[in-house]
């Protein structure tokens, strides 16, 4: 009887120790532009994406407000790093990104966190 007990007590912490918390949200930033005439600017890039992610490790109260603005610069930063990889440098282009759309999720685990956020956007050139 007393072994059948730790049994389940064991079951029990296995399933609490592998148990996951998931959240996510999609964040779309909308402009209010001016009416662009047809010929003021080219599409360059549709759906180019960037990434980054971050592991905690014991995570209370370290997911905050800086921490999510860190890893939405990051994301940034590859977005460009992809663009300059698939489509050349953007210095001395008059670029701009459309149809922005942040992706941040999460897992939590009872020891770690994982928090990945992902931003896809349209790039375009104003033409002089």
């Amino acid at each position: 009887m007393y072994s059948r007990n730790r049994y389940w007590i064991f079951i029990g912490l296995l399933l609490l120790l592998n148990c996951t918390i998931n959240h996510s949200a999609i964040i779309g930033q909308t402009f209010v532009l001016p009416v662009m005439k047809q010929g003021a600017y080219r599409i360059i890039a549709i759906g180019i994406t960037g990434r980054a992610q971050k592991v905690l490790f014991l995570p209370l109260g370290q997911v905050n407000v800086h921490s999510l603005a860190i890893l939405k610069k990051e994301a940034l930063d590859d977005l460009w790093r992809q663009f300059r990889k698939n489509f050349g440098e953007p210095e001395g282009h008059s670029l701009a990104l459309m149809h922005v759309v942040w992706t941040t999720s999460g897992k939590s685990f009872l020891l770690f966190s994982k928090i990945t956020t992902e931003i896809r956007a349209d790039v375009i050139e104003f033409q002089n």
